[in-house]
C-alpha cells in the first residue's frame, strides 16, 4: 500500500485495500468486454471511506472487544438510554423495546438499557449494498471472463 508491498493478509484497512483493486481494475478496464457496464458508482467510494473511517483496522466484525473501549460502547448493541427514550421512539417507529432497567429498593429507575440498540446504522447498510455490489461484480467477472468457470 502507498507504493510498498505488503502482504494482504496483513492489510486489513478496507480503504487500502479497495484502493489497490480500484487502481488494478481501472489500468485494466480497457480490457473488458463492452457488452456490460463497468462503471462502479460514485457511492462505492463514499461507503468504502464510510466503513473504513469508522473501523480501520477492520476488528469490528473480527473481534467481539477491541482495544478501544469507547469505540466498543459504540458498538455494541446493548446502549444506555432513558425509558423515556425508548418509549418515544418506541411509539413514533409502532415497534416494541426491550429494554434493561436497575432499579433501587423502592422501583426508582437508576439506570435502563436498550436492549435493541441499533449500532452504526449507516455502516451496517453501507456493508450490506457493498456486499452485494462486489457479489454482483464478481458474477460479472466470472460470467464474462471465465465463461462462468
Amino acid at each position: 500500500m502507498n507504493d510498498n508491498w505488503k502482504l494482504i493478509s496483513n492489510t486489513h484497512n478496507l480503504n487500502d485495500l479497495y484502493s489497490y483493486f480500484h487502481n488494478i481494475y481501472q489500468s485494466n478496464r480497457s480490457k473488458l468486454p463492452e457488452d456490460i457496464n463497468w462503471d462502479f458508482p460514485d457511492k462505492i467510494g463514499k461507503q468504502i471511506k464510510l466503513v473504513s473511517g469508522s473501523d480501520p483496522k477492520s476488528t469490528y466484525f473480527r473481534y467481539p472487544v477491541s482495544s478501544n473501549e469507547t469505540q466498543d460502547l459504540k458498538e455494541s448493541i446493548v446502549q444506555k438510554e432513558s425509558l423515556e427514550s425508548m418509549a418515544e421512539n418506541s411509539k413514533a417507529s409502532g415497534k416494541p423495546f426491550k429494554a434493561f432497567v436497575y432499579v433501587d429498593s423502592d422501583y426508582n429507575v437508576q439506570e435502563s438499557y436498550n436492549l435493541d440498540a441499533s449500532p452504526l446504522t449507516d455502516i451496517l447498510i453501507a456493508l450490506k449494498e457493498l456486499n452485494d455490489f462486489f457479489k454482483r461484480v464478481h458474477v460479472a467477472f466470472r460470467v464474462k471472463l471465465t465463461n462462468g468457470n
